[in-house]
């Protein structure tokens, strides 16, 4: 067994990976081992490290994550095929004797974003006395290869473990279907079955999708079935909701991963929120705004509103007000009541506004109300009058005081003049 450095920023340890086993590299891990492999073979997502003592590591799903190692010398080697022990994941590995190694630039593996990496240690290297042995019969295998499993360069133990697993799919509402995936990983030598059924979760089958129970059937050599199910199409917007698949019932299998989750992601628009304009007199007493939601909903939507000012102002001609409004699924109507003040005097008609802000789980197709207020004061005419008064002989000006009543809406204008009385004007 190779000694086996893991550093992590300022920390090291050594780790032991025994035959079949394996250690799960962690983000920020550099693997670090006690000597350069002697060759690098690239096998669809995963690494394989050669060492000139027979022996065998595997780096597996490192192509699926970054990392600063140069692998130009790789070699790229497809359908060979070895099922580890006691290892989920199939792998793929060639015979020593299907290609000539090249050397491999380093021995140290730093990810920078793994992703499901581990670190599988294929074959230990050999003693001295059976090194000759292992080298017929290909240095993989602690168990013996037939002549023409060697032959067909793959690799078949008969205690290979099998197991299947479902995936997690997200789709669109409007897609009419989810696809699963179910893959078999190990031997797949037998045919193998495996029961699934649907749950609800947040999607109920009879509103969202179509129950459905099953067998999926993996016949010699498959490794990947699908279970399709229907997906409803609805015109009421929603939050995104799910169910599960549940596997069960394996037979000449185990299931590694029995839960697959569909997401279903609502494309329906959501609905809008509209306020209307109200007309009043002074003396109703209230202004009554009617807030409308439009288009279908599941879920509570809101909206705030609050008064403004514009001709008519809060500190004379209404009282300012603010709030929210909370419309449950299937509500489409609420009011908003604005107390008007009455008063006595005659004025010209007035308006202030109420506006809609912050939808939640909406929108607003319409922010504004305007509110009327309608004078309801009796138009009195203007009139004037003049006042007596006196003066002292020596108090140099005497002045009267002119008053106007009734409608002060407007400019109102009246000449005056004076007149001799015991007085004369020029004299007195």
């Amino acid at each position: 067994m190779k000694n086996i450095k893991i550093i992590n920023n300022n920390t090291e340890k050594l780790v032991d990976v025994p035959v079949g086993g394996y250690y799960d590299v962690n983000p920020g891990e550099k693997v670090v081992l006690e000597e350069k492999p002697e060759g690098l073979v690239k096998t669809d997502d995963d690494l394989l490290l050669l060492f000139s003592d027979g022996s065998f590591y595997l780096l597996t799903n490192f192509f699926k994550s970054s990392t600063d190692i140069d692998i130009s010398n790789a070699i790229e080697v497809a359908d060979q095929t070895y099922y580890p022990p006691d290892f989920e994941t199939q792998i793929e590995v060639p015979l020593r004797d299907t290609f000539e190694p090249r050397p491999s630039p380093r021995s140290e593996f730093e990810f920078t974003s793994p992703q499901d990496i581990s670190l599988l240690n294929l074959k230990e290297e050999s003693n001295a006395d059976d090194t000759e042995t292992d080298t017929q019969e290909s240095n993989i295998m602690m168990q013996m290869l037939s002549a023409e499993q060697a032959d067909s360069g793959i690799v078949t133990p008969s205690t290979i473990p099998t197991s299947v697993s479902i995936n997690n799919v997200s789709i669109s509402e409007s897609s009419g279907t989810a696809v699963f995936t179910v893959t078999r990983v190990g031997d797949n030598t037998q045919t193998a079955t495996v029961d699934f059924v649907t749950e609800d979760n947040t999607a109920i089958s009879s509103e969202d999708y179509t129950g459905q129970t099953g067998t999926v059937t993996f016949l010699p050599g498959e490794n990947t079935q699908y279970i399709t199910i229907a997906i409803s199409d609805g015109s009421v917007y929603e939050e995104n909701e799910n169910f599960n698949i549940n596997l069960l019932n394996p037979t000449n299998t185990t299931i590694s991963n029995k839960q697959g989750k569909a997401t279903i992601e609502d494309d329906d628009t959501p609905p809008s929120f509209n306020i209307s304009d109200i007309t009043v007199n002074e003396n109703d007493g209230v202004a009554i705004f009617t807030v409308t939601k439009v288009g279908a909903t599941s879920i509570t939507a809101t909206v705030d509103f609050s008064t403004a000012d514009a001709t008519a102002t809060s500190a004379e001609d209404y009282v300012t007000q603010t709030g929210s409004l909370t419309f449950s699924p299937n509500e489409t109507t609420q009011y908003i009541s604005i107390a008007i003040t009455d008063d006595l005097i005659y004025e010209n008609a007035e308006h202030f506004h109420v506006n809609l802000s912050n939808p939640v789980f909406s929108t607003i197709s319409d922010s504004q109300g305007q509110g009327n207020i309608i004078d309801n004061d009796p138009l009195v005419p203007a009139s004037f009058q003049i006042n007596d008064t006196s003066a002292e002989d020596d108090a140099g000006v005497i002045i009267f005081t002119v008053t106007r009543t009734g409608d002060s809406t407007q400019t109102s204008t009246v000449d005056f003049t004076t007149n001799d009385g015991s007085a004369v004007s020029g004299s007195d």
